[in-house]
């Protein structure tokens, strides 16, 4: 197997004729966990992401992207997985600008009829609107969008720039076995704790409301209450708040006593966890503040 010494060392014209061999070993390693996150690989592909968009490469890399594997054809699916999940997320705005024009070759293949290449296609409309709008920015759909949250991380600067896809981010709260996803917004919605509050208890507001609905939506709003006291240090912030999770726990012992079958835990239906924490806090900053008074 080549080194990541060995790589460095090849001129352009040899890494490019070398390309498929080179992203086919670098599969086996990431197939292989003892190899996987050594630092031979993770130097390797930073290797690959960085040579990526060298011109010769991108000559060679192109019929590959474009190839329209046939039933058997194992190896030219691995080759454009693992240039998708592995090398072409990771590179730049400025990098793939040397592929947008294959991006879209690739999409007009796509004759809407399913096919084997669904994935392909789908991560291939992915880096088009990546790399044909710098101001474009979305939530992601899917499971397999890493592209999504990429442009909330470097195209939204601010919170009133990430407000409008707050809700779409609390959304993936529904599904925490979607890992990637969900860990994903949690940490973007932390980069902008007031306006994440804010959105938190309107949505809670807005379901606590809907009795009818309450038994399938109390897990949902329990994780976003969770995610406040994970995320988002206690403090005055969680203030804007507090109304919201008064109300929730209200309407849950009032759907409770009414006999609606609504699934709770017993955080929710007595003094909820989160409450008891702001309330602490609050005792806690009075004691200070009387403190500071008498000095």
């Amino acid at each position: 197997m080549h080194t990541a010494e060995d790589l460095a060392s090849l001129t352009a014209e040899e890494f490019a004729s070398n390309i498929k061999a080179i992203i086919l070993e670098f599969r086996s390693r990431l197939d292989d966990p003892k190899q996987r996150q050594s630092p031979e690989n993770v130097e390797i592909q930073n290797l690959l992401v960085s040579r990526a968009a060298e011109p010769a490469v991108v000559t060679d890399i192109t019929p590959i992207l474009t190839s329209i594997p046939t039933k058997d054809d194992r190896v030219t699916e691995t080759l454009q997985q693992t240039l998708f999940w592995n090398i072409l997320v990771k590179m730049s705005f400025e990098q793939l600008q040397s592929y947008r024009s294959i991006f879209k070759a690739v999409n007009a293949q796509d004759t809407g009829v399913p096919d084997r290449r669904g994935s392909h296609l789908r991560n291939m409309k992915l880096l088009k609107c990546f790399t044909l709008n710098p101001q474009s920015i979305w939530v992601p759909e899917t499971d397999c969008d890493p592209i999504g949250g990429r442009t909330l991380s470097e195209r939204v600067h601010t919170a009133e720039q990430m407000r409008p896809y707050m809700r779409e981010m609390y959304f993936w709260f529904h599904d925490r076995n979607d890992h990637l996803p969900y860990e994903d917004c949690q940490k973007r919605l932390a980069r902008f704790p007031e306006t994440a509050i804010a959105v938190a208890a309107d949505i809670i507001d807005e379901m606590a409301m809907d009795k009818a609905h309450l038994w399938g939506n109390i897990e949902y709003l329990v994780t976003i209450v969770n995610f406040v006291s994970s995320y988002i240090p206690v403090g005055e912030i969680w203030m804007l708040m507090r109304k919201s999770v008064e109300f929730l726990a209200r309407v849950l012992r009032e759907a409770v006593k009414e006999g609606i079958d609504v699934v709770v835990n017993e955080d929710c239906l007595n003094d909820c966890e989160w409450l008891s924490e702001l309330d602490e806090w609050e005792k806690d900053d009075s004691e200070e503040e009387e403190r500071e008074e008498e000095e």
